[in-house]
């Protein structure tokens, strides 16, 4: 009965927002997906795809919040307290470290739009998708992800005019 009740709540903001049904449907099957997961946790603590799952749902959430001007960081630290739990799991699982290392990326990028220091995060996600790298090096999602950080890397460090090519070149090889 409490999922119908939040499913509902969620239809009515999509209509009233966004003037359409297939919204609606969306933050329905969102509304189902999450409470399932909680409830799968709550079931078994330590079954760390749900616990990644839980995550990535945040990360989800983290996107929407920071391209409508919001600080992504709440639904961030969230997601990677999830990734934490699915890792302390599974700790050879690349699919919870590049997740994280996604999440650290979005915060990142939002640390240097807001004038502070992204370096160490980026660090962390950088560590993140390289210790992915290491498990499944052909994992799409891993490669890309890596790739973006290097570029993100790049970036950072053209702003600073200091020397970046080896970042790029690194990026490159990735992608292959």
């Amino acid at each position: 009965q409490k999922l119908g009740t939040a499913a509902a709540g969620q239809i009515k903001v999509a209509v009233s927002t966004y003037g359409y049904a297939s919204v609606a449907a969306t933050d329905l099957g969102r509304s189902a997906y999450t409470f399932y997961l909680a409830k799968a946790v709550e079931m078994n603590p330590n079954l760390a795809d749900a616990w990644d799952e839980r995550g990535t749902v945040r990360n989800l959430l983290a996107n929407y919040h920071h391209d409508h001007g919001e600080d992504p960081r709440p639904d961030l630290e969230l997601g990677l307290r999830h990734f934490k739990t699915a890792l302390d799991g599974n700790p050879a699982m690349p699919q919870a470290m590049v997740h994280r290392a996604e999440a650290l990326l979005l915060k990142a990028n939002y640390l240097r739009e807001t004038g502070l220091d992204p370096w160490k995060t980026l660090e962390e996600a950088e560590k993140a998708s390289r210790n992915s790298r290491q498990i499944n090096r052909d994992y799409g999602e891993i490669v890309a992800t890596f790739a973006d950080i290097l570029q993100f890397k790049a970036e950072l460090l053209d702003e600073r005019k200091l020397p970046f090519s080896q970042v790029l070149d690194e990026a490159r090889e990735a992608l292959g």
